[in-house]
């Protein structure tokens, strides 16, 4: 069976009428999706929007990410190749 995506908008909306109902069954059955599926879009939604919190970690990252795509590049790995487990390890080397 295919799953269904859900508009992010559409998850916020739902993330934010669980916090402030008494039944997330009932929520769910509601909206047309499981319960499981509101638990996993709130702890999404927790992760991504916490700006204050996640600015930082990423910022000190960029550089770094940047020099290893350029490495990459220099390299001859494509993005398909790099997760390759065999050129991963070569790296490594």
């Amino acid at each position: 069976m295919k799953r269904k995506r859900y508009p992010r908008k559409f998850q916020r909306m739902a993330v934010e009428r669980m916090r402030t109902c008494e039944d997330v069954g009932e929520l769910a059955k509601e909206l047309g999706v499981t319960r499981r599926c509101l638990y996993k879009w709130r702890a999404k939604l927790d992760l991504v929007e916490t700006p204050e919190e996640s600015a930082r970690p990423h910022t000190r990252e960029a550089p770094y990410r940047k020099q290893v795509r350029k490495l990459e590049l220099h390299a001859g790995l494509s993005r398909n190749r790099r997760n390759d487990r065999s050129v991963r390890y070569s790296l490594r080397a």
